[in-house]
């Protein structure tokens, strides 16, 4: 995660989960399967003793020893387009 898109360390524990929520399900920049930095690493940088409640949610997936991942199964879903009504007739 880069500095510029990250919530800042120091903020409540709360804004820092919704920011990282955000930042996962509302942007493009981190699409599911994208490998973040590891999970120590993540604590340390947002200031904040556990993750579990962003993997709780299915947000991120920790495969020990291999890295910290956006899950597959919490991906951000396209808006879906409205058909045209026909205009209303009198």
């Amino acid at each position: 995660m880069t500095s510029e898109t990250a919530p800042k360390a120091g903020t409540s524990r709360r804004r820092v989960y919704d920011g990282l929520k955000q930042m996962l399900t509302d942007t493009d920049a981190y699409p599911p399967g994208t490998k973040l930095s590891t999970y120590t690493e993540i604590r340390k940088q947002y200031g904040v003793a556990s993750l579990v409640p962003l993997l709780d949610e299915g947000l991120l997936i920790v495969h020990l020893g291999v890295g910290t991942f956006v899950s597959r199964r919490h991906a951000r879903r396209p808006k879906r387009r409205r058909a045209p009504q026909p205009p209303d007739t009198p």
